[in-house]
Protein backbone atom coordinates (compact mmCIF):
# COMPACT_ATOMS: atom_id res chain seq x y z
CA UNK A 1 0.00 0.00 0.00
CA UNK A 2 1.79 3.15 -0.91
CA UNK A 3 1.05 6.66 1.09
CA UNK A 4 -1.22 7.65 -1.87
CA UNK A 5 -3.73 5.00 -0.80
CA UNK A 6 -4.90 7.47 1.76
CA UNK A 7 -4.99 10.58 0.07
CA UNK A 8 -8.24 12.08 -1.30
CA UNK A 9 -8.41 13.61 -4.61
CA UNK A 10 -8.61 17.41 -3.42
CA UNK A 11 -4.86 16.43 -1.01
CA UNK A 12 -1.65 16.54 -2.14
CA UNK A 13 1.20 13.53 -1.20
CA UNK A 14 4.10 14.31 1.29
CA UNK A 15 5.62 10.64 -0.30
CA UNK A 16 5.39 8.83 -3.28
CA UNK A 17 7.14 5.18 -3.85
CA UNK A 18 9.93 5.68 -6.32
CA UNK A 19 8.64 3.61 -8.80
CA UNK A 20 5.29 5.08 -8.97
CA UNK A 21 7.45 7.97 -9.42
CA UNK A 22 9.64 6.62 -11.87
CA UNK A 23 6.09 6.79 -14.20
CA UNK A 24 5.96 10.35 -14.64
CA UNK A 25 7.88 12.32 -17.41
CA UNK A 26 10.71 14.24 -16.20
CA UNK A 27 10.94 18.18 -17.44
CA UNK A 28 14.07 17.18 -19.73
CA UNK A 29 12.98 14.26 -21.34
CA UNK A 30 12.92 14.51 -25.25
CA UNK A 31 12.89 11.36 -27.25
CA UNK A 32 14.09 13.53 -30.38
CA UNK A 33 17.81 13.51 -28.84
CA UNK A 34 20.18 11.06 -29.56
CA UNK A 35 20.53 9.52 -25.97
CA UNK A 36 17.18 9.71 -24.84
CA UNK A 37 15.71 7.78 -27.13
CA UNK A 38 12.99 6.09 -24.85
CA UNK A 39 12.21 7.15 -22.04
CA UNK A 40 12.98 3.50 -20.44
CA UNK A 41 17.05 4.33 -22.28
CA UNK A 42 16.18 8.06 -20.37
CA UNK A 43 15.81 6.08 -16.50
CA UNK A 44 18.85 3.72 -17.33
CA UNK A 45 21.11 7.15 -18.67
CA UNK A 46 19.96 8.70 -15.17
CA UNK A 47 20.97 5.65 -13.02
CA UNK A 48 24.07 4.91 -14.36
CA UNK A 49 24.95 9.14 -13.52
CA UNK A 50 24.02 8.35 -10.09
CA UNK A 51 26.20 5.38 -9.83
CA UNK A 52 29.22 7.01 -11.43
CA UNK A 53 31.26 9.18 -9.17
CA UNK A 54 32.27 12.03 -11.54
CA UNK A 55 28.53 13.26 -12.28
CA UNK A 56 27.00 11.86 -8.83
CA UNK A 57 29.31 11.22 -6.25
CA UNK A 58 27.77 8.56 -3.96
CA UNK A 59 24.90 9.62 -4.91
CA UNK A 60 23.12 5.38 -4.98
CA UNK A 61 25.06 4.80 -2.20
CA UNK A 62 24.21 7.58 -0.07
CA UNK A 63 20.55 6.67 -1.02
CA UNK A 64 20.71 2.68 -0.12
CA UNK A 65 21.92 3.53 3.53
CA UNK A 66 19.87 6.81 4.14
CA UNK A 67 16.87 6.97 1.47
CA UNK A 68 16.26 10.18 0.11
CA UNK A 69 16.20 12.81 1.97
CA UNK A 70 15.60 16.01 0.05
CA UNK A 71 12.03 16.42 -1.60
CA UNK A 72 11.90 16.00 -5.13
CA UNK A 73 9.76 18.58 -7.13
CA UNK A 74 6.45 17.47 -8.89
CA UNK A 75 4.40 19.91 -11.09
CA UNK A 76 0.65 19.47 -9.41
CA UNK A 77 -0.92 20.17 -12.50
CA UNK A 78 0.46 17.16 -15.21
CA UNK A 79 3.19 15.45 -12.58
CA UNK A 80 5.99 16.38 -14.39
CA UNK A 81 9.04 15.80 -12.19
CA UNK A 82 11.05 19.47 -12.41
CA UNK A 83 13.59 18.27 -9.70
CA UNK A 84 15.22 14.65 -8.73
CA UNK A 85 15.31 12.64 -11.59
CA UNK A 86 18.51 11.19 -10.56
CA UNK A 87 17.54 10.53 -6.84
CA UNK A 88 14.17 8.76 -7.83
CA UNK A 89 16.00 6.67 -10.39
CA UNK A 90 18.65 5.31 -7.85
CA UNK A 91 15.63 4.99 -5.16
CA UNK A 92 13.12 2.79 -7.99
CA UNK A 93 16.83 0.32 -8.67
CA UNK A 94 17.15 -0.30 -4.46
CA UNK A 95 13.31 -0.53 -4.15
CA UNK A 96 10.28 0.77 -6.20
CA UNK A 97 8.78 1.09 -3.14
CA UNK A 98 10.74 3.53 -1.13
CA UNK A 99 8.93 6.51 0.03
CA UNK A 100 10.49 9.57 -1.87
CA UNK A 101 9.32 12.99 -0.39
CA UNK A 102 7.79 15.16 -2.71
CA UNK A 103 7.45 18.57 -3.16
CA UNK A 104 4.30 19.79 -5.37
CA UNK A 105 5.15 22.89 -7.24
CA UNK A 106 2.27 24.92 -9.17
CA UNK A 107 -1.60 25.72 -8.32
CA UNK A 108 -3.76 22.91 -8.02
CA UNK A 109 -6.64 24.60 -10.12
CA UNK A 110 -8.80 21.44 -11.17
CA UNK A 111 -7.97 18.00 -8.82
CA UNK A 112 -8.64 15.69 -11.83
CA UNK A 113 -5.87 17.33 -13.51
CA UNK A 114 -3.53 16.45 -10.92
CA UNK A 115 -3.14 12.67 -12.79
CA UNK A 116 0.29 12.30 -13.80
CA UNK A 117 1.64 11.84 -16.96
CA UNK A 118 2.35 8.04 -17.12
CA UNK A 119 4.94 6.57 -20.22
CA UNK A 120 1.60 4.66 -20.83
CA UNK A 121 0.59 7.85 -21.77
CA UNK A 122 2.68 8.14 -24.67
CA UNK A 123 2.61 5.13 -26.37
Amino acid sequence: MSSGDHVSPQQLQMFMPAGELRQNIPNDYYPQSEQDQSVEGMWERKLKETKSDDIHPDLHGSIASEGVKRPVRIHVEDGTILDGHHRIAAAADIDPKMEVPVRNIGRQSNPQAMRPVRISDLV
